[in-house]
């Protein structure tokens, strides 16, 4: 019994100072590890700040009695969770000018949404957004949220890309009540 508890208190001896000895060779974060630790998870955060602006829709139609003028403006924002994923908000802005047979009118159709891409190669991308619209008519301005499914094409060197974007409208309402069917945007993007 003796010998027992001799062990016991050699084998606990042991087991208390080789947990001493590993808390002792743990370091300790010094006030100057922390700050770089901060200032590199704030400077990794900015690095995937993305940027865009596009440029929308242009068209210009003559004819008939009538012609058309439409120009859109679409700035956005977002953040790159990988190489290839990104999501972020937008709003737009969409000028129509309509002369038909003398009658000239003027609408502004504005709003805004959020967008998720994903690059399918480096010069192929998928594009969602869902987006809240507000339309002008003769008849007055109706809302819509509307989601919109594409494809877009990049090209560039570096952070800056030119980008060709071509949107489908999925809700049938809004493809009936603007006319439009797809929405054509050129656009300069930064850092995706």
């Amino acid at each position: 019994m003796k010998k027992f508890s001799v062990l016991s208190l050699i084998f606990i001896f042991c087991l208390l100072s080789v947990t001493e000895a590993e808390a002792q060779r743990k370091k300790r974060k010094r006030p100057r590890d922390r700050d770089r630790t901060e200032e590199y998870s704030q400077s990794n955060f900015k690095e995937n700040l993305i940027y865009e602006i596009g440029f929308g829709n242009p068209t210009f139609f003559s004819g008939g009695g009538g012609s058309q003028f439409n120009m859109a403006l679409k700035p956005a924002a977002g953040y790159k969770f990988t190489d290839r994923l990104a999501s972020g908000i937008f709003i737009k802005g969409d000028l129509v000018f309509v002369n038909s047979f003398g009658v000239e009118n003027t609408f502004l159709d504005y709003g805004t949404g959020i967008f998720a891409k994903f690059k399918v190669i480096e010069a192929l991308y998928l594009r969602g957004e869902y987006a809240y619209q507000n339309y002008d008519s003769t008849a007055g301005r109706f809302d819509f949220t509307e989601p919109l499914l594409g494809l877009g094409y990049r090209q560039g060197a570096g952070k800056w890309t030119f980008n060709l974007e071509l949107l489908f409208h999925m809700d049938r309402d809004v493809r009936d009540f603007t006319g439009q069917v797809y929405e054509f945007w050129l656009q300069a993007g930064y850092n995706f």
